[in-house]
């Protein structure tokens, strides 16, 4: 664990992926203290030099956010575009950070992260070609009334400059991940928390 901080118990890893022979995991909030920030982000293993690297320099707060609002509280998932490069990170709405969540990009190996898209609830982003997914609560408020945010199965072919909804699909809350079909390119899975598991089109 050299590398990813001192304290075992911030030591939450909710994501390890293998990019282009180099592996990455996502260290993220120690529910309920919030007091590993300088630890939460995106890592990939050092083999020469045996520890793990933190790829976290400067998150930039978004300026519709208020300053009083921590960010990165607790990031879900992160990916890295096998092509470019570039890194994805996304992170719930928690600890009182309101509007504070959402997608973030880096094109620099970590050293500027922006935020590109708000998201309240997302769960889980992909990086496939020029496209990025990312899966989440459809962000409706406490009282069951929308608008609580934007949230749903969300996918951008601009690098995160627009953003397309896909709601052709029976299940548009509770979305947890998305997959590609490794048989068949053209179509998809996506997971729900208590709706179990859709197959079908690429949107």
């Amino acid at each position: 664990n050299t590398g990813l901080g001192d304290d075992p118990s911030g030591l939450i890893i909710p994501e390890l992926k293998l990019r282009n022979g180099t592996l990455y995991c996502l260290l993220t909030g120690n529910a309920p203290l919030y007091d590993n920030d300088e630890f939460v982000g995106v890592y990939h293993w050092d083999d020469f030099n045996t520890k793990w690297i933190h790829h976290r320099v400067t998150v930039h707060h978004p300026k519709e956010v208020s300053d009083q609002y921590d960010l990165w509280a607790y990031p879900t998932s992160f990916d890295v575009d096998p092509a470019s490069g570039t890194m994805w990170l996304v992170d719930l709405e928690t600890n009182w950070n309101y509007l504070a969540s959402g997608v973030w990009k880096s094109t620099d190996n970590g050293i500027n992260w922006v935020r590109v898209k708000q998201f309240t609830f997302p769960y889980h982003v992909m990086a496939v070609g020029d496209r990025v997914y990312v899966c989440g609560g459809r962000s409706i408020s406490m009282t069951g009334d929308a608008g609580w945010g934007d949230g749903g199965l969300l996918y951008s072919d601009d690098g995160g400059k627009t953003w397309s909804k896909n709601e052709q699909v029976p299940l548009l809350k509770n979305a947890n991940s998305v997959a590609i079909d490794p048989t068949n390119s053209s179509m998809l899975f996506y997971t729900f928390f208590g709706g179990g598991m859709l197959h079908g089109p690429v949107p």
